[in-house]
């Protein structure tokens, strides 16, 4: 199947699980789950139809093939939860207030980068940005870092979706949009830049 530009965060992302797969956890039995969802009336904060897919051989064609056969109304996300040998991990994700790359978001971003000692990679999805990291977390982990990403918002300053994360803990993992169906969004989301993470600013704390 050819790889279209809008595609091109979807390619990246499979290739990324695809290793967490092949890689660290060769020899388990690997579950990634995605959702299929229809939006409820905006500002509610609710979904009134959600179905949950279990992928054991995920591949770029299997995910564009679900999102170019979706019914009129829904959208497919990445679920951040991961089943591995029957046990839960995460992929970090976070939703972002807005696309404004002030200081106080740039020193928040740094900060969280650190505590996760990985590359964060950002998306622009027409609202805001959204991120993720290149690892994995335990569902204990998982829940730390939420509360870390809320702890970035301040009171003259949202840096986080603090509802996104209040959904995450709600239903047990957080998504990520990777479907562009509803008039719900402005766009595909697409990849916006890798922010690194420098193990030397770890070294310059201490």
């Amino acid at each position: 199947m050819e790889l279209q530009s809008d595609n091109l965060f979807i390619w990246s992302f499979v290739n990324m699980l695809s290793e967490f797969k092949s890689i660290q956890f060769k020899d388990a039995l690997v579950k990634f789950h995605f959702s299929i969802y229809k939006n409820g009336i905006p500002g509610s904060g609710k979904t009134p139809d959600r179905i949950i897919l279990d992928i054991q051989e995920l591949s770029y064609d299997s995910l564009i093939n679900i999102q170019d056969s979706l019914k009129e109304g829904y959208e497919l996300a990445i679920n951040s939860l991961i089943t591995i040998n029957e046990r839960n991990f995460h992929i970090p994700f976070v939703d972002f207030s807005s696309e404004d790359e002030n200081a106080q978001f740039l020193r928040s971003t740094s900060d969280l980068i650190k505590k996760c000692k990985s590359d964060l990679y950002l998306l622009k999805s027409g609202h805001s940005f959204h991120g993720y990291f290149d690892l994995l977390l335990s569902e204990e982990n998982w829940i730390s870092y939420l509360g870390n990403l809320l702890l970035m918002n301040k009171p003259n300053a949202n840096i986080v979706d603090s509802r996104w994360i209040g959904h995450s803990l709600q239903q047990g993992y957080s998504a990520l949009r990777i479907s562009f169906k509803t008039k719900a969004y402005k766009q595909f989301p697409e990849f916006y830049k890798k922010i690194e993470f420098n193990p030397q600013d770890i070294r310059n704390l201490s």
